[in-house]
Parts: structure tokens; C-alpha cells; sequence
């Protein structure tokens, strides 16, 4: 179940850490990076969000949506992050209560690689980087847990069933 929550929280420290300012392609980038690095350390997404392979790389789905959307309707997001053009920018700070010690780490990890980037930079870096993403042209493609299990490299056939009955547990993946 996606936790927009969280995915403000989390969207909120990196904006946060990048000056209170983002273009939200490199933003989508570093959330997904944040989500995937979650999975492979401790077997649990941060967002609970849809992955999706588009054009220009992996994303959040519901999270990209509320940014398209602009400023339009009531949310969690749009109560703390504004979209101006290609860029977020924080209305006001979303705290940080519900991220934990370890999504912390994972965000400033991902930061330091990705948060200087420009957007053609974390494109590359995702295309590169992220084996499951597959260029699906002007349409979207789903990326299951079980994809991006595949694609790391020390994820074995048993931390790969214990991942994935947790996200049966949760609902996220057809029995």
C-alpha cells in the first residue's frame, strides 16, 4: 500500500538536502534509488510506491503522478512540496518522524551520489545502474520486486522468497 506519508518525508529530506529545490526527474531518480537500496539492505521498500520503467528510467509511479498534477487537489504531498515547471520545492519542511535510522542512511547515501546531478546525469546513472529497467518508448512498464531482486547481484533464492512472501503478506504481489 503506497505510503505518500513517507514519500513526502522522504521527498521533503532530499529536497532538503539539495537547497530546498529539485528537478523532480532527479528527485523520482533518488526516491527510486532510496526504495530499491531499502529492498536489497532490509528487504522493504521506504514508499510501498509502484515502480515503472519509462522512458527516461525507473520511477515512482503514484509519486510521479502527484508531481504531474502539479499543484491540483488535496494530498499529503501537495501540503508540503509544490511542482514550478520541471522543479519541487518545499512549502514547508514534512519533518522526518516517520523515516527511520536506516532510511536516513539510505537517503544520505543516495544524496551523495545522485543529489549534485542534473537531470541527463541521473537518467544515465539509472540506465546504468538499475539492470531491471528496461526502455519501454512512449508507454510504462511495471518493475516487480521480483525484477529488481533478479538484477542485484547477492540477492539469493532465499532472501529472494523471504522478500517477496513479505510483499504477499503486505498485498503488494499476486499471490
Amino acid at each position: 500500500m503506497y505510503r505518500e506519508d513517507k514519500a513526502t518525508q522522504l521527498a521533503g529530506y532530499l529536497i532538503t538536502r539539495a537547497g530546498g529545490k529539485c528537478n523532480y526527474t532527479v528527485l523520482l531518480k533518488m526516491l527510486y534509488a532510496c526504495d530499491r537500496a531499502m529492498i536489497e539492505t532490509w528487504g522493504m521498500p521506504i514508499t510501498y510506491d509502484k515502480w515503472v520503467s519509462m522512458h527516461c528510467g525507473p520511477v515512482l509511479s503514484a509519486t510521479y503522478d502527484l508531481i504531474k498534477r502539479a499543484n491540483r487537489g488535496r494530498s499529503v504531498w501537495r501540503d508540503y512540496i509544490r511542482t514550478e515547471g520541471y522543479n519541487v520545492t518545499l512549502i514547508t519542511n514534512p519533518g522526518e518522524e516517520m523515516l527511520s535510522d536506516a532510511e536516513i542512511e539510505i537517503a544520505n547515501k543516495v544524496f551523495s551520489v545522485m543529489g549534485g546531478m542534473q537531470y541527463g546525469e541521473a537518467i544515465e546513472l539509472t540506465h546504468q545502474k538499475f539492470p531491471e529497467w528496461t526502455d519501454p518508448g512512449e508507454t510504462s512498464v511495471p518493475i516487480s520486486v521480483s525484477d529488481m531482486l533478479g538484477a542485484m547481484e547477492q540477492a539469493g533464492d532465499e532472501y529472494v522468497n523471504e522478500v517477496e512472501s513479505h510483499f504477499q503478506a503486505n498485498e503488494l504481489l499476486a499471490p
